[in-house]
């Protein structure tokens, strides 16, 4: 039993000998593994800075040409409004103008009108004076008229 015992024992040696090559192995391929791993890892790393790199710059040169652009729009915002000042400035002179003109013109239609209405309130007058001078001579008339009338029929009464 010993013998066999022994034979066990030496059968668990062997055994524990290849088990222990093979996880040698196995280590040494982990390690490889890791190393490579490592490697791969460590240029995925700089291939992603290298890409953040570049979208930076790629960010800033859109920024720089966006500032550019904006500061261009700027430049022609201000001198369309500074051509809309002068524009508005002219039109105002203009509007003053020809509210100086229409102040003018109203002046002058005032001093017809009221000319106009001097001229008809002297017909007027004319027309009162002739109104009034005819009203005069009918009514002279009627007196002669009521006069001899009355004369005669005071002569047709007293007789």
């Amino acid at each position: 039993m010993e013998e066999r015992l022994e034979e066990r024992v030496a059968k668990m040696e062997g055994i524990l000998e290849q088990v222990d090559k093979r996880l040698g192995n196995v280590e040494a391929e982990l390690k490889e593994l890791r190393g490579e791993m490592r490697g791969e890892i460590a240029g995925l790393r700089e291939e992603i800075k290298e890409g953040i790199a570049g979208v930076k710059g790629e960010i800033a040169e859109q920024r720089d040409e966006m500032k550019e652009e904006i500061t261009g729009v700027r430049g022609e915002v201000d001198k369309l409004r500074d051509e809309m000042r002068e524009e508005i400035a002219g039109v105002k002179g203009e509007v003053d103008r020809l509210r100086g003109e229409m102040k003018e013109e109203i002046k002058g239609l005032r001093e017809e009108m009221r000319e106009g209405f001097q001229r008809i309130d002297e017909r007027f007058q004319v027309m009162d004076e002739r109104f009034y001078t005819f009203m005069k001579w009918i009514i002279a008339a009627l007196i002669g008229s009521w006069a001899t009338l009355m004369a005669a029929i005071l002569t047709l009464m007293l007789k």
